[in-house]
């Protein structure tokens, strides 16, 4: 890499005698020769057990691990390009458990399968050790550096895990949301450079203006421009907003790219930034939680093959008004926090005199408001945001706000700069932000749960205490990441130093940056931040670091944490500026026809409860506020409408009370036991969806749009533009086992007629198929005959309640298979009815699941087949799953 390296300063200096040509083609073939980086998920992997030595637990979501008694493996399928040179392999695990232990990594034959190893059949177990990770960490990846050749630039390999002496543990398995992972850096074999021809002068083009955002009646959020990408073949391409999304454009941006073969999952970026959970199959990602008038940088990355292709970074600015300043109101004077209005935004604070954070009388170190927008916010949201005169304990580095409470609130949600700081929602009216950087400007806002809905407060302005960092050269040539003086250090003796860019890294210098730093003894692990965040899923235990997903001509600050005996300490900050490019317009996309939006979820209102307090009532006031505000279409209530039973006494006194007024714009599914009970004598449901039991005259969308009275055990089927929904009452092979199996001709009959006509299939019913086993339920497998006709006509959606948990599939077919062309079923039944069920097991096709959560599904469903999905919490833990699934 060094000769690498002084090719490249030879390269600039011949630029002053034979043009920019000569440089693009030297950058170019720099670029060849550079190390890349793959992360690999496991193909297969699975445990095994002495004490049950004839069980398989190739499916589980958790991996057990010991000494002795139970052994991981782990297989992958590695394939570099031809020549490659391997330069460094990390095997990384996710830990769900802290233990004063570490992980043993072992090499093992390949001779085992997925579906069927078990302790008496697993490949013999090798004693030689590739490796060892640091003491495993709760909720972290634990890292293992490999040597080299423990692995071929071809071929499949696996490993066996153990652990040391006296400790059992818990991995998660590549079945869940943190798979272990093989990373990999190699580089690739050195082409011979092509010989420069002499540049033919070309005149300098004229730039064009950038088109100035104009705020009108209809707001639009307006890419910019994007730099010219050199993006892998496998990376996503033709980033676009999506022209059919006008919801809400200060606030979220739609996005849409072309699919990539073979693609088996796709992330997305913010500003360089992992969106958290919301890795998914599908080519269409919506970003939400943005701020108005904002540019943004968004990026995604398809997986093929186990390895990762980044697209070209998509650069926006959402739609709205800038915010215009105000006076800041005078805070309360105090002796050691002083907020002092000053007539320019930016305002200049005064450091301490001593290295350590100690206040002294004179001068003060201040945290700064500056002039924050006239509040325009709802009744529900935060006000009098303001410092914390009480604290004084680290003002350049972290800051404690405190605002009014907020009446009825069941939750706090806390943003910097836009982004919401993870894992910190609570109750209290007081927030605490650490990891901020000295003498720099931020933007905090808070947003209130009340009735399920979030209000958030007006921004609030404010600048941390401290030195502020010398201004970084501009950078003399478009290949170079500048670094800037770093403010002088009291980091303690633990924490990481001489961080440094690494002279030998040439590869993109726009958008990544590596760096290098002097190892610190009995360290066990590294974590990485940049600008404050820690970089998710970047911990290891080497002493070098590359950052990707930057942005050209931009400044940042990396920052290291070396955990030593359980404690983490932090370097000073490395502050950067990478270098700069051209950018290129990017086509305005051509806009296209909407789609169908939609609320879903069953299994709602408690026993007597009339409280929109509840989470049932949280449910129902979002779900009403979404079709008020034009967000939301249609609401298809899976069945399970009122605890116990659902007599007209119960519905008009009880569901209606809470949940009435989504009632025009209902599709329903009857759930047996609850809807209709045919052995105990009601089946009400059907009277008072069409408007006929005592106290309520309205009529369900189903029925007004069916002009007729529907009973709770006969199918119904409708359309709704491109797609026709029918819905399957499960309740009927409950109670008349022979009319449900004599309707299964009859909705064959429907489907292939809507088939016919083009139309997307959609099904809605009560009792799942395709789902978990819990204490009170498992699939119901007197459906099947359905399920089969569902198959041979390819319906692509399933929507359904009954298990009091939430649970999405792959597609899926009728074998329990998950395919390309399959039926995706949602199982939503978080509508309030507690306690929520845990799950039992775990069926393979169960992409993603919770039992912890409250909400409701969100869904569009496009004219062309394609369709998104957003689970809104409103209570519990606040689990989310969001994503798409194009057209098929």
């Amino acid at each position: 890499m060094l000769r690498n390296f002084r090719l490249l300063l030879a390269s600039l200096l011949a630029v002053a005698m034979i043009g920019t040509f000569a440089l693009v083609n030297s950058a170019l073939w720099m670029a060849d020769a550079a190390p890349t980086t793959v992360t690999l998920n496991p193909e297969a992997d699975s445990y095994v057990s002495t004490s049950a030595p004839t069980s398989n637990y190739g499916s589980a979501t958790s991996l057990s691990v010991s000494e002795s008694s139970y052994r991981v493996l782990l297989r992958f399928d590695v394939s570099l390009p031809v020549g490659s040179s391997i330069t460094s392999v990390n095997l990384k695990l996710y830990s769900n458990t802290s233990l004063n232990g570490r992980l043993i990594v072992h090499p093992s034959s390949n001779d085992w399968v997925e579906t069927t190893v078990t302790a008496e059949n697993q490949p013999l177990w090798q004693t030689a050790e590739l490796g060892r990770t640091g003491t495993l960490r709760s909720k972290q990846y634990a890292s293992a550096s490999l040597p080299t050749n423990a692995i071929a630039t071809s071929g499949k390999v696996s490993f066996g895990i153990n652990t040391t002496a006296g400790v059992k543990g818990n991995l998660a398995s590549r079945e869940s949301t943190q798979r272990p992972q093989l990373v990999i850096v190699y580089e690739p074999s050195t082409p011979t450079p092509t010989p420069t021809p002499t540049p033919t002068a070309t005149p300098t083009p004229t730039p064009t203006p950038t088109p100035t955002q104009t705020v009108t009646p209809t707001p639009t959020a307006t890419p910019t421009l994007t730099p010219t990408s050199t993006a892998p073949a496998n990376a996503p391409k033709n980033i676009r907003l999506d022209p059919a999304y006008t919801t809400d454009l200060e606030h979220t941006a739609r996005f849409l790219w072309d699919p990539v073969p073979n693609a088996t999952l796709y992330r997305h970026y913010i500003n360089g930034v992992a969106v958290a959970g919301e890795d998914d199959t599908g080519a269409s990602e919506t970003i939400r939680n943005l701020q108005p008038a904002t540019a943004y940088t968004f990026a995604v990355g398809a997986f093929v093959g186990g390895a990762e292709y980044k697209s070209a970074p998509f650069s926006f600015t959402t739609a709205g008004a800038a915010p215009t300043p105000t006076p800041t109101p005078t805070p309360t004077p105090t002796p050691t926090q002083t907020a002092t209005p000053t007539p320019t935004p930016t305002q200049t604070v005064t450091p301490s005199p001593t290295p350590t954070q100690t206040v002294t009388p004179t001068p003060t170190p201040t945290q700064t408001a500056t002039p924050t927008p006239t509040p325009t916010v709802p009744a529900n949201a935060p006000r009098n945001i303001r410092l914390d005169p009480a604290y004084t304990t680290d003002l350049e580095h972290t800051a404690r706000f405190l605002w009014d409470a907020v009446p009825n609130a069941t939750l706090y949600r806390h943003y910097i700069n836009g982004v919401a700081v993870a894992g910190e929602d609570d109750t209290g009216a007081s927030e605490t932000i650490r990891n901020l950087q000295p003498a720099t400007a931020y933007t905090f806002v808070v947003g209130a749960f009340v009735g399920g809905a979030e209000y958030k407060s007006a921004p609030f302005s404010f600048s941390t205490a401290g030195a502020a960092p010398t201004p970084t050269p501009t950078p003399t040539s478009t290949q170079t990441a500048t670094p800037t003086p770093t403010p002088t250090s009291t980091a303690p003796a633990n924490a990481p130093k001489n961080i440094r860019l690494d002279p030998d890294y040439a590869l993109d210098l726009q958008h990544t940056a590596r760096f290098l730093w002097d190892a610190v003894p009995n360290a066990t692990l590294y974590r990485h931040y940049i600008n404050g965040v820690a970089i998710a899923g970047e911990d290891d235990t080497s002493t070098s670091e590359t950052v990707v997903n930057l942005q050209p001509g931009t400044a940042y600050t990396f920052t290291v944490g070396a955990f030593v005996g359980g404690a983490e300490y932090k370097s000073a900050p490395f502050s950067f500026t990478t270098a700069a490019t051209s950018p290129t317009p990017t086509p305005t996309p051509t806009p296209s026809e909407g789609g169908w939006d939609i609320a879903a979820v069953g299994d709602m209102n408690t026993p007597g409860n009339t409280s929109m307090a509840t989470h049932s009532g949280a449910n129902a006031t979002a779900i009403l506020n979404g079709m008020n505000g034009g967000t939301i279409d249609h609401f298809l209530g899976l069945g399970d409408f009122q605890y116990d039973w659902g007599t007209c006494a119960n519905l008009v006194n009880y569901w209606q009370k809470v949940w009435g007024g989504v009632l025009p714009k209902t599709y329903w599914a009857a759930g047996p036991g609850h809807d209709v009970d045919l052995t105990v004598g009601f089946n009400d449901i059907g009277k008072y969806m069409n408007g006929q039991c005592a106290g309520n005259t309205t009529k369900s969308a189903t029925n007004t749009h069916l002009n007729r009275y529907v009973d709770a055990l006969e199918w119904y089927s409708f359309d709704q533009g491109n797609w026709h929904v029918l819905h399957a009452p499960t309740a009927a092979w409950r109670y008349n086992a022979t009319r449900a199996q004599a309707m299964t001709a009859e909705i064959d009959a429907d489907l292939a007629a809507a088939k016919a006509q083009g139309k997307h299939l959609a099904v809605m019913y009560h009792d799942p198929y395709f789902t978990s086993t819990t204490s009170s339920h498992t699939r119901e497998t007197k459906v099947k005959p359905w399920i089969d006709v569902f198959w041979k006509y390819k319906v692509r959606l399933l929507l359904s309640g009954s298990q009091h948990n939430y649970e999405r599939s792959c597609p899926v077919d009728n074998t329990d298979q998950c395919v390309g062309d399959g039926m995706q079923q949602f199982q939503v039944s978080t509508g309030g009815r507690e306690p929520l069920r845990s799950f039992l097991d775990s069926p393979s096709y169960i992409q993603r699941r919770f039992a912890d959560t409250y909400g409701h599904l969100l869904m569009s469903l496009f004219p062309d087949g394609s369709y998104t999905w957003n689970f809104k919490p409103v209570g519990g833990v606040l689990q989310t799953d969001s994503g798409s699934r194009p057209a098929g």
